[in-house]
C-alpha cells in the first residue's frame, strides 16, 4: 500500500519538492494551496514522479479550511501516513508597530494551523506514522522587525516538542525543520525589490560557509528522511535547521557584525542603526524573507 501523505501549501517552493520528494516514493499525495493556481503543473509533476496527486485549496488562517482539509485526505485516502505542515507565510513588523489583525493573520497560518491540522489528522494516523513541521532559523536567532513571524516559528518548535510527547505513546513521530535562506518564488521577489539584487544576493551567498543558499530540495529531502519510518524510526521531537551554516556562525567563531539599519515607526518615525554582534543576532538583513 502506498504512503499517505498530506502537504499543506505545496503549489510552489519547499511544499512543491517537498510533494515531488513523496510522489518518487510511490505515495498519494494530498497537494494543497490558497487556490488552484500553478496546482495543474503541480500535480502532473507529482504523477511524472510516480505518485497519485489529490487537490485540496483553502486559506489555513481559517479553522474551517484545516478541518476541511484533513477529512477531504482522509475521505479520499482513508488514512494519513505522513502530515508536512509546510503553510506558512511572512509577516516581518517592529514588535511595537504590529496590530492585532497582522498578529491573528500570523500567528493563524503559521502556528495555529499546523496545530489544528495535527489535531484533525492524529487519529486517522496508524503506528509508525509521522509528522513534519516547518519552522525556521527565526525560532532560534533572529533580526529587529522579524515579528511575529520569530515568535510564531519558536511556538512551532514547541509546539513540535510537546506532539513528540504526547503522540509517541500512538507510534507517531513528530519533528521540525528549520530552513535558513533558501531559493524560492518568496526569496526571489524579495531580491528583486532591493536596489541592487545581484550585490545583496552575492552578499547572501558569503554568510552561506557552504557557499550557496539553499534549495527547496534540500529541505524537502530532509523532511522526507524524519518522515520515512525505516529511515528515522528512532527520531522524534528533533528540530534540525537546514540553514548551511549559518545558524553556526557567531562571536566564537567568527567576528562578524552586522549592520541593522532599523526604522521603528513610532511617533517620531525615526530611523535608527543598530550595530548588533553576531553572537546575538546571526547576520542577516532587516525584512528578508523565509521561503514557503
Amino acid at each position: 500500500m502506498s504512503l499517505a501523505v498530506v502537504v499543506t501549501s505545496s503549489t510552489s517552493g519547499i511544499g512543491r519538492a517537498t510533494a515531488h520528494a513523496f510522489a518518487g516514493e510511490g505515495a498519494t499525495v494530498v497537494v494543497h494551496g490558497l487556490n488552484e493556481e500553478g496546482s495543474d503543473e503541480v500535480l502532473a509533476g507529482v504523477r511524472e514522479a510516480g505518485g497519485d496527486p489529490r487537490f485540496f485549496p483553502g486559506d489555513l488562517r481559517f479553522a474551517e479550511t484545516c478541518e476541511g482539509l484533513i477529512n477531504f485526505a482522509v475521505a479520499e485516502l482513508g488514512h494519513i501516513d505522513v502530515l508536512v505542515n509546510n503553510a506558512g507565510a511572512n509577516f516581518f513588523l517592529g514588535a511595537l508597530d504590529a496590530d492585532l489583525a497582522g498578529w491573528d493573520d500570523c500567528l493563524n497560518l503559521n502556528l495555529r494551523a499546523p496545530w489544528l491540522c495535527t489535531k484533525r489528522a492524529a487519529p486517522h494516523m496508524p503506528r509508525g506514522s509521522a509528522i513534519v513541521n516547518v519552522a525556521s532559523v527565526h525560532a532560534f536567532a533572529t533580526v529587529p522587525n522579524g515579528f511575529p513571524y520569530n515568535v510564531a516559528k519558536a511556538g512551532v518548535v514547541a509546539l513540535t516538542r510537546v506532539l513528540a510527547l504526547e503522540l509517541a505513546p500512538a507510534g507517531i513521530r513528530v519533528n521540525a525543520v528549520s530552513p535558513g535562506f533558501v531559493e524560492t518564488p518568496i526569496t526571489g521577489a524579495w531580491f528583486r525589490s532591493l536596489p541592487d539584487p545581484e550585490v545583496e544576493r552575492a552578499r547572501m551567498v558569503s554568510r552561506h560557509p557552504v557557499g550557496r543558499m539553499g534549495r527547496p530540495e534540500d529541505i524537502a529531502r530532509a523532511i522526507r528522511f524524519l518522515a520515512l519510518e525505516a529511515e528515522a524510526s528512532f527520531v522524534t521531537g528533533g528540530r534540525p535547521r537546514g540553514s548551511a551554516g549559518r545558524s553556526g556562525l557567531n562571536g566564537r567563531t567568527r567576528a562578524l557584525r552586522a549592520t541593522f539599519t532599523v526604522e521603528l515607526r513610532r511617533r517620531s518615525r525615526a530611523v535608527r542603526t543598530w550595530n548588533t554582534p553576531s553572537a546575538v543576532c546571526y547576520p542577516v538583513w532587516p525584512g528578508l524573507p523565509t521561503s514557503r
